[in-house]
C-alpha cells in the first residue's frame, strides 16, 4: 500500500487540493561479486529469495503548476520484510515509522511496542509496520521528490 496525502485546511465549499502522482520500483543488486562496482547491477525484483535486500524508491510527482504543501507519503513495510534500520531517506522530509498498522508514527527510538509477556518494550525495525515522510519544503510544480527505503526478505 502506498497513499501520498496533501494536508490543508480547507474552508467549507472549497475544491479539495490536488494530489501528486506516485509510483514505486523495487530493485535488487545481482551479480557474482560483493562489490557493487566490480560485477553487479540493480534489477527489478521479479523474484526474490529468502534474506535479500529490497530497495524501494518511490517517486512523487506534483502535476500541477502550483507548488504542494503539506507532502505526506505513506507506506507500507511489506509483510514477510524487515525494514533495513537507517534506510528511509528523502531530501527535506523527516521519516516517523508505525509499529500499529498506521494508526501512529514517531520515531524509531520512541515507539514502544509490547512482548510476548505483555511487557512493553522498545520497538526495533521488526516491529515497524508502515513508514510516514513529511516533507518539510513545498514540492514546486512539475516537479518529482524520491523517497527510499530498504528491507530483507524474509521468506513466506
Amino acid at each position: 500500500m502506498l497513499v501520498a496525502l496533501v494536508v490543508s485546511s480547507m474552508a467549507h465549499g472549497e475544491e479539495p487540493e490536488p494530489q501528486p502522482d506516485i509510483s514505486a520500483t523495487v530493485l535488487v543488486l545481482r551479480g557474482e561479486n560483493a562489490n557493487p562496482s566490480a560485477g553487479k547491477k540493480w534489477v527489478p525484483a521479479q523474484t526474490i529469495q529468502e534474506g535479500e535486500k529490497l530497495y524501494y524508491t518511490v517517486r512523487v510527482h506534483n502535476p500541477e503548476k502550483q507548488p504542494m504543501t503539506n507532502v505526506v507519503i505513506i507506506r507500507e513495510i511489506p509483510r514477510a520484510t524487515v525494514y533495513v534500520p537507517g534506510s528511509a531517506s528523502a531530501p527535506g522530509a523527516d521519516a516517523r515509522f508505525s509499529v500499529d498498522g498506521g494508526k501512529t508514527f514517531g520515531g524509531g527510538s520512541q515507539l514502544v511496542v509490547t512482548d510476548s509477556s505483555g511487557k512493553p518494550r522498545p520497538a526495533a525495525a521488526r516491529d515497524f509496520t508502515h513508514i510516514l515522510w513529511k516533507f518539510s519544503y513545498p514540492l514546486a510544480g512539475g516537479a518529482t521528490a524520491l523517497v527510499r527505503f530498504a528491507v530483507i526478505f524474509r521468506g513466506s
